[in-house]
């Protein structure tokens, strides 16, 4: 049995107060507080297992019960669970002379391994006569101090292994869509194209008043230019009329007369420039832009 972990992070649990308590979600997964502290967002979180979201008013983390069936299996672990000592040397007897014990190891790089541990008689044999000897119990010594360094050396390594594994889970959590760097880097993109719409907008309300202001300057100045136009559309028809009924007299005299009478009122009509009616139309020119593309890539 060995102690129960965070999910997330891979440290132990713990049964204190502090980062490494567990707490519940909604949806009854467990956390530790350090993990929560770090998805924590707008006063929620967001399951990293089932993506059920989890309410924390105010981010308080009181308000997320402790799991205390988890917190009762620490406190068991701890009292059950005790650090293993390393056991006192112990001798085999040997088997050329079973009344002595195995006190000597031969270290020549030569020596066969059947052979290499001896008894007090063994030393004294032939086969060993000029080897290196050394006590069993300082070369098993040495044995344990190299298999601690090398432990060292493999819980160091494990270390580092899990702090990558800590490292990419959060960043699986955090780049997931929903999760908090995710969240922050759409909302600088929806802001920044959120305030070029605003100033699209704005252009587009400025043009629209120019237009009503070019428009009305035009119906200002057919109001004014109508009037006259229409008197003297009214008083040349009606030179028109008598001109007409003058030329159909039959009486000689009469009609020179009244001839004479009407071109002399009319000599400057046909040349008169009554009014110069200018641009009736409004002209648009609208200028394309450029709508700023953003560029989303990897650091």
């Amino acid at each position: 049995m060995s102690m129960p972990k965070c999910e997330i992070c891979n440290d132990d649990y713990s049964s204190e107060d502090g980062d490494h308590s567990p707490r519940n979600l909604k949806c009854s997964h467990t956390l530790c507080e350090g993990c929560i502290k770090k998805m924590l967002g707008n006063s929620k979180i967001v399951c990293p297992f089932c993506r059920e979201p989890t309410d924390m008013p105010g981010n308080k983390m009181e308000s997320l019960h402790k799991n205390f069936a988890l917190i009762q299996a620490i406190q068991l672990f701890a009292k059950t669970t005790k650090i293993t000592e390393v056991e006192e040397p112990m001798l085999e007897k040997c088997k050329h002379h079973p009344d002595y014990l195995v006190e000597t190891v031969c270290v020549e790089e030569d020596c066969s391994e059947s052979g290499k541990y001896m008894c007090r008689k063994c030393v004294s044999t032939l086969s060993h006569l000029h080897h290196t000897k050394k006590s069993l119990i300082a070369e098993m010594e040495k044995s344990r101090e190299l298999l601690q360094g090398r432990i060292n050396r493999l819980n160091k390594t494990i270390g580092e292994i899990d702090q990558d594994v800590r490292k990419l889970r959060m960043s699986q959590i955090a780049f997931r869509e929903g999760g908090n760097n995710y969240q922050q880097k759409a909302n600088e993109i929806t802001t920044f194209y959120s305030r070029i719409r605003e100033m699209v907008n704005e252009r587009e309300k400025e043009a629209l008043v120019k237009l009503k202001e070019v428009a009305k300057s035009i119906l200002d100045e057919n109001d004014s230019a109508l009037p006259p136009l229409l008197r003297s559309h009214q008083k040349l028809t009606e030179y028109v009329r008598k001109a007409t009924e003058a030329k159909k007299r039959n009486n000689a005299i009469a009609c020179i007369t009244a001839a004479e009478d009407l071109l002399n009122k009319t000599k400057d009509c046909c040349d008169e420039e009554y009014y110069t009616i200018e641009s009736q139309d409004i002209n648009v020119c609208i200028k394309p832009i450029d709508i700023p593309v953003a560029t989303i890539t990897r650091k």
